[in-house]
């Protein structure tokens, strides 16, 4: 096609553009002359002739036709009221909407300037129920039309009349809300461009804040959507300097990480941005390192890295608590217990993390500028886990210095909540000098429900114990380690301690480890024939054998008292060898011991009473010894029942 034909096409779409507006404001004219000369509008046929223009397919005819609509309304000659509800209407039927939502647009502009002329303030009439916004009447009618609408609000957020942009929030509201808020079948990108237009034009406003904390609540699903949609708040917050939406975005698409990893969705461009809002809002530091240290265990293998990374860079910065910072260090105790060969980078940061917080001596304490703001509380409420970190961070800065403070708030923690503060509370185990303070954080540890804490707290109570200087807290350690054997996983790891302890030479911590033994078969029934290997050992071997024996006994005590039926003819003969061995005064207690031991025995039947002390007997019918008369006497009790 050359020039002259191309200026001709031209030519003629202006001229059909022309003659159409004229035809269709000859029946406006038509319309207007006869309701003035006193004929009721609904008998008009004109009228209708110009409303099924409105819904032609063409879409030049459907604007032009609807302008004119608009025109009768601007001339009083149709109610503004009746002609919204007819538009709305329309929209079942009409084939082009865009010339309907350019009308309703101009007639929500007109109504609202009605309101301005009357002297009050403009309170939007509309609302996502009813009455229904006659734009969320658009998108829910013909979800397809988002385009059409969402080019209108920014018309309205741009318009030539000031008074219109300075009410254009109050007028686009219930919209917003429909798009951002409630539940819909928009597509994502329609929600972006909403979310766009509340940035460019209403970033100061408490809608901006509203909007973002919505977001926030949007289920799993939607999850990318909702990184996109923080992500661009946080790009224009960096380009514009804008403190508070740099904290409010950085809080916020912080949040997502633990929801990426937790679908295995690589976080490190979240990350990276994260990491450059935080940069700008160093009071957010100890809150992010409170937040995604949870995530270090459960983080997929290959995106450990990354993680890892971003928290070098923010420790980097120097503004993060202690406790905060030993936080990490307590969620890498697993991965640095496991060391696989093919995360060696991964380990090699994790190493650093441990080396910074090793080497760190100032406390940070820049929370409280978060705790404080308004907005902030705002967006940190539409998510527990921010609530719990932010909560965390300013606890950690405020108990660092105050160990009265801290021991009397590790004793007034409750069970159930142990889940959510894990990892501070291993932190304080690990990192504190105060005896009583690492007591009380290593027994609330021992009472946790938290997922995977059996496992966590042993690798914990290893570290600490290659560590730990203070003897109180070693036995302490020592004695919590049977505990974590309830995950069975971990019985290897726990076993191998006591073989340890059992064999380094010290007669102490010998009878220590055989102590332990026991309490590691009351967690875990599959040690028994570990506990039996440790029961049959020569006690002669050590300097005081009594000692030997009365742990014995008592030991044999333990399993007839707890699983007769299962153990206990097999233990009889161990209580016999007792027996044979504690004649003397010295031995009184083990003897007493080995004795009470036969007596839940003889009450389940798994052993006659009778012949146990036709066995007994001869030894004794004539023993002086208090403690060893008093056990015979309980145990010929149960001979008289």
């Amino acid at each position: 096609m050359d020039n002259e034909e191309i200026k001709k096409s031209k030519s003629q779409e202006i001229k059909s553009a022309v003659l159409l507006n004229s035809r269709i404001f000859k029946l406006v004219e038509a319309i207007e002359k006869k309701i003035k000369s006193g004929h009721a509008d609904k008998d008009l046929e004109e009228l209708k002739q110009l409303r099924e223009q409105c819904g032609s397919e063409d879409p030049l005819v459907s604007v032009t036709a609807c302008h004119g609509l608009v025109y009768l309304v601007k001339s009083f000659v149709c109610p503004l009221a009746n002609t919204v509800s007819a538009l709305v209407a329309s929209l079942f039927s009409v084939k082009s909407v865009t010339g309907v939502t350019s009308a309703l647009t101009e007639l929500l502009v007109l109504e609202l300037r009605c309101q301005l002329a009357d002297g009050s303030a403009y309170c939007c009439p509309y609302n996502t129920k009813s009455p229904l916004h006659p734009l969320v009447a658009v998108l829910r009618r013909r979800p397809l039309a988002w385009h059409d609408v969402l080019n209108q609000l920014s018309t309205l957020c741009s318009h030539s009349d000031n008074r219109v942009v300075s009410n254009s929030l109050e007028l686009v509201r219930p919209v917003l809300v429909y798009v951002l808020m409630e539940g819909n079948d928009l597509p994502d990108i329609c929600r972006l461009q909403a979310f766009k237009i509340v940035i460019s034009h209403f970033s100061d406003t408490d809608f901006l804040i509203e909007a973002l904390a919505s977001c926030l609540c949007w289920n799993s699903s939607r999850l990318l959507e909702i990184v996109q949609l923080v992500s661009t708040l946080g790009e224009a917050a960096v380009a514009s300097k804008h403190g508070l939406h740099v904290s409010l975005s950085c809080l916020a698409l912080a949040t997502m990480v633990p929801r990426l990893l937790q679908a295995a969705v690589c976080p490190q461009p979240t990350l990276q941005l994260v990491a450059r809002l935080a940069a700008i809002a160093t009071n957010t530091h100890s809150t992010l390192l409170a937040l995604l240290a949870d995530s270090i265990p459960s983080c997929p293998a290959p995106h450990l890295q990354h993680l890892l990374t971003f928290f070098v860079e923010l420790l980097g910065r120097g503004q993060c608590s202690l406790d905060c910072t030993w936080m990490c260090v307590s969620a890498l105790m697993p991965w640095l217990a496991a060391s696989p060969s093919h995360l060696h980078h991964a380990l090699h940061t994790a190493s650093l993390i441990v080396n910074h917080a090793s080497a760190a001596t100032a406390n940070a304490s820049t929370t409280v500028t978060l705790i404080g703001n308004s907005a902030v509380a705002a967006v940190v409420s539409a998510d527990p886990r921010l609530t719990q970190a932010i909560h965390l961070a300013r606890l950690s800065e405020i108990l660092r210095t105050d160990s009265s403070a801290t021991l009397q708030w590790l004793k007034s923690i409750q069970v159930i909540r142990m889940d959510q503060i894990h990892q501070y509370v291993s932190a304080l185990l690990i990192s504190r000098a105060e005896t009583e303070v690492k007591l009380a954080a290593l027994e609330a540890l021992l009472c946790s429900q938290a997922p995977m804490a059996a496992t966590h707290n042993l690798t914990l109570m290893l570290y600490q114990l290659a560590k730990e200087k203070q003897p109180e807290v070693q036995l302490a350690l020592l004695r919590a380690l049977p505990s974590t054997a309830v995950e069975k996983n971990n019985v290897l790891g726990v076993i191998s301690t006591l073989e340890a302890l059992r064999q380094s030479g010290n007669q102490q911590l010998s009878l220590l480890a055989v102590e332990l033994y026991c309490q590691l078969w009351l967690n875990q029934e599959r040690c028994y024939p570990q506990l039996m290997g440790v029961l049959d050992q020569n006690c002669e071997q050590y300097m005081e054998p009594w000692l030997a024996h009365l742990l014995q006994a008592n030991i044999c005590k333990i399993i007839c008292d707890t699983r007769p039926e299962m153990h206990g003819k097999e233990v009889v003969a161990k209580v016999s060898n007792i027996l044979n061995k504690c004649g003397g005064v010295k031995d009184s207690a083990a003897s007493a011991l080995a004795l009470e031991a036969l007596i839940p025995l003889c009450r389940r039947d798994v052993v006659d009473v009778f012949t146990i002390w036709r066995s007994l007997a001869p030894r004794f019918s004539r023993d002086k010894r208090p403690p060893v008369v008093r056990s015979l006497c309980g145990l010929l009790s149960v001979a008289a029942n």
